[in-house]
């Protein structure tokens, strides 16, 4: 696997996303590379079940196909399915790599995430949401709403572990169907709302597509990210060892940090990466403990926010 993903990324492809196929006519199933020269096919790849259903119908049943560039006769309704195999649930499954192909990638890459995000160590402890109120943040005006915890957290404590991976995941094609949407109907649309929803309390990120949108489903929606340095709560996987506080722990106050440690040489700042790969199998398996703020950086004393 090493091998083949270090030549498929030597020719220029920038993403390769990795499958296994039953349906094949063997007795075992097949596993498959699907590489592409841009990165922007991610988008396709891990569209939501209902973005691909729509673009099934679109592609073969009629519709707007020629934005995909077919001709009118794949594009006529047909009287019969087409796909004996294939549907929305089917591709859903394909955007999950196979735990053995897992396994054989944090053998030859050995990447942080391989120890981070690939279950919990029993020996860190998690404060669950009965531990913490939501009040008034005491950040400061127009902070809105902050989360305040009840007990003493000690450094490297997981927050809230038990739902933080419950997360509202908003696709890049979803948020560019809502501007569509938004731009038809105007500024005073109610679906307006929404998108203010998921701009407020969400986050974007780059972890399975490109700036994507995460919104918690519990009260770590309410948390303060810290952006002008008042954070007390890190990434899980911005460090190899939650419990050494002298590690490099990324947040979103170190993003623009000066700290070498996060230069990417060309005046940006970005994530601590264990490696560089035209993927990574064990984000691509674990999306939402990737991007799960959720680790006490310093002690945090009951009371606090």
């Amino acid at each position: 696997y090493g091998i083949i993903s270090d030549v498929i990324e030597d020719l220029g492809f920038e993403s390769m996303s990795l499958y296994e196929e039953s349906h094949t006519g063997t007795p075992y199933p097949i596993s498959f590379i699907v590489a592409c020269k841009l990165y922007d096919c991610r988008k396709n790849w891990h569209a939501n079940e209902a973005e691909i259903e729509l673009s099934i119908h679109e592609r073969i049943r009629g519709g707007t196909a020629n934005e995909f560039g077919l001709s009118s006769s794949l594009a006529s309704p047909a009287p019969s399915p087409i796909m004996a195999y294939f549907d929305a649930a089917t591709m859903k499954k394909y955007q999950v790599p196979p735990r053995i192909w897992e396994d054989i990638f944090c053998h030859v890459h050995n990447m942080e995430e391989c120890q981070t995000l690939r279950g919990f160590k029993n020996d860190l402890i998690n404060v669950p949401a009965d531990k913490f109120v939501v009040k008034t943040s005491s950040l400061g005006q127009a902070a809105g709403r902050g989360v305040f915890t009840t007990v003493d957290i000690p450094a490297g404590s997981l927050i809230m572990q038990e739902q933080a991976l419950n997360k509202l995941h908003i696709s890049r094609r979803t948020i560019d169907r809502f501007d569509d949407y938004i731009q038809m109907l105007g500024p005073d649309h109610r679906l307006n709302s929404l998108y203010y929803f998921m701009d407020g309390y969400g986050f974007e990120q780059l972890t399975i597509m490109e700036d994507d949108f995460f919104v918690d489903s519990c009260f770590l929606m309410f948390m303060n990210h810290g952006c002008n340095g008042t954070n007390n709560v890190h990434m899980l996987h911005g460090s190899s060892n939650p419990l050494d506080t002298s590690d490099p722990y990324f947040s979103e106050a170190t993003l623009f940090s000066t700290d070498d440690t996060f230069s990417t040489g060309d005046g940006f700042y970005r994530e601590p990466m264990g490696a560089s790969s035209v993927e990574n199998i064990v984000i691509d398996r674990h999306p939402m403990q990737y991007v799960t703020m959720d680790v006490a950086s310093r002690d945090i004393s009951a009371g606090e926010e």
